[in-house]
């Protein structure tokens, strides 16, 4: 497998989810005013979207400049390791002004994508259980993708749900 034509496609998809998102909600805005929340579902699923697109290039650059493939894994992983931290400790306080029972065992899911994905990054740039690849490193990207697309599908049947009479 192609490790840049495989990320470059795995950013493609990362924003054509963002894109179709936003394009939702714009559409279902017209006849329905947004509720907060989704809002926030919104917002939160396209920094996702962005954030792996985003992951995925800055492999391609570290390839871009001849960075030896081991390390040029441990480096990616590190970087998106440390980034996924950032990023749902940025979301999580989104949350924190209003969760409700149903809303937090939904976040508990999402955030299971994000514990799992991180983890595969930090194995990977550890090297802890084989050498650092780009296998692991794909694979953790494409869990923290799979957080994106559910979310998708989540405020998808929520903008749609509320859309019926």
């Amino acid at each position: 497998m192609d490790p840049v034509g495989a990320l470059i496609g795995l950013a493609e998809v990362a924003l054509a989810l963002a894109g179709f998102s936003a394009i939702v909600l714009v559409l279902s805005s017209r006849t329905n005013p947004i509720q907060a929340e989704e809002l926030a579902f919104v917002r939160i699923m396209v920094s996702n979207g962005v954030g792996m697109a985003f992951s995925s290039l800055i492999a391609v650059s570290l390839l871009a400049l001849e960075i030896p493939p081991p390390r040029v894994w441990v480096v990616a992983s590190g970087i998106v390791f440390v980034g996924a931290l950032a990023v749902s400790a940025l979301n999580f306080l989104v949350f924190l002004r209003g969760l409700d029972a149903e809303t937090s065992g939904l976040v508990s899911f999402w955030w299971s994508f994000v514990v799992v994905g991180a983890l595969i990054h930090l194995v990977n740039a550890l090297g802890l259980f084989a050498p650092p690849s780009f296998g692991f490193f794909f694979l953790g990207l494409v869990v923290l993708l799979s957080q994106a697309g559910a979310q998708f599908v989540y405020i998808l049947y929520a903008i749609l749900g509320r859309s019926e009479p």
